[in-house]
């Protein structure tokens, strides 16, 4: 009998309850994309290249069993992994003790290090801002004008002032090596019990930016600026590394707003028929600035930032579950 346990873009995981210690995931819809088995057998590949390195992992992998294919379906058997995702509001993170956050930061950042020293590093060619510069939205004024001029004031400022740092930002750090490229919450579990984190999904992994593992997908996680900020004290100071990379949390910071604002612009665009009163319009960009005070640390609403040294009150406050849109319409 089946048990579906994790639905994504691409594939639906499941379990079988008369083998409960194998998890089997399907292709979604093989007409569409013929390409998911492919992926994923490199990102399998890639696990195998990070646990060759030497390097300590500190994190548990995923580890595939089988590989099958026929004319309507892909499937993929591994090993099932014990503990709980970091579910879409942040309610894992904020019931861990403060040993149990520092233990799993520490065991990410080890994995980021194993796999940022596990392949090349090439110098940058390009910011890290550059893969939202070519899409549609190519700049601050393309995301503030998708809201009709209805974008308060301050958070228009923010994310002007986010621009023209980044712009102006030394990009010599922003090297390219091996990367996850899907760090989201939905991506890492945690085993209460042995106090383990593992991280999972590797379709996506290769060569990229540093910053897209400090980065991924803001607006579609809910790992809060807290364990980010700890996450990059732990990889900045950890003296194994293969290549001295030093990662600016106030980057970090900046790259994140920019992330969540252009993710809600891109995915959940107002129909241009569709008139929304001014209590739907104040819930929406609440959540918007709840998102950004939480996921990046920043209170946008005062128009200026708080930096990393600074602590930043009320990490993860309760926003507006708005991730379903968010959900149906990425398509990346």
């Amino acid at each position: 009998m089946k048990q579906i346990i994790a639905k994504g873009a691409h594939s639906t995981a499941y379990i079988d309850t008369d083998n409960p210690e194998v998890v089997i995931k399907e292709n979604n819809d093989l007409l569409k994309d013929r390409g998911y088995l492919r992926r994923q057998v490199a990102g399998y590949d890639i696990i195998k290249q990070i646990l060759d390195s030497g390097y300590e992992t500190g994190v548990v992998l995923p580890r595939i069993i089988s590989v099958s294919e026929s004319d309507d379906k892909q499937i993929i058997k591994e090993q099932r992994i014990k503990g709980k995702s970091f579910d879409t509001e942040g309610l894992l993170y904020s019931k861990l003790s403060e040993e149990e956050k520092n233990i799993i930061a520490k065991q990410l950042a080890l994995f980021l290090v194993a796999m940022h020293s596990s392949g090349e590093k090439l110098a940058p060619k390009k910011s890290i801002k550059s893969m939202f510069d070519e899409t549609r939205l190519k700049n601050a004024q393309d995301i503030i004008s998708v809201y009709n001029d209805d974008m308060p004031s301050a958070l228009k400022k923010s994310i002007q002032n986010v621009e023209k740092y980044l712009d102006s930002s030394d990009i010599s750090d922003e090297v390219h090596v091996l990367t996850h490229r899907d760090l989201r919450s939905s991506n890492l579990m945690y085993d209460s019990e042995t106090k383990q984190l593992a991280v999972l999904d590797f379709e996506l992994s290769g060569k990229d930016n540093v910053y897209r593992d400090f980065v991924a997908y803001a607006s579609a996680s809910s790992m809060p600026w807290d364990f980010t900020k700890r996450v990059i004290y732990e990889y900045n100071a950890n003296p194994n590394k293969k290549y001295q990379i030093t990662i600016n949390p106030e980057k970090v910071q900046n790259m994140l707003v920019y992330a969540i604002a252009h993710e809600f612009a891109r995915c959940v665009r107002p129909n241009e028929e569709q008139k929304i009163d001014d209590e739907e319009k104040k819930k929406y960009f609440n959540f918007i600035y709840g998102k950004i005070k939480s996921v990046a640390g920043v209170d946008a609403k005062q128009e200026t930032f708080k930096t990393a040294t600074k602590d930043i009150k009320n990490k993860t406050p309760d926003i507006i579950k708005f991730q379903n849109k968010i959900s149906e319409n990425d398509n990346r």
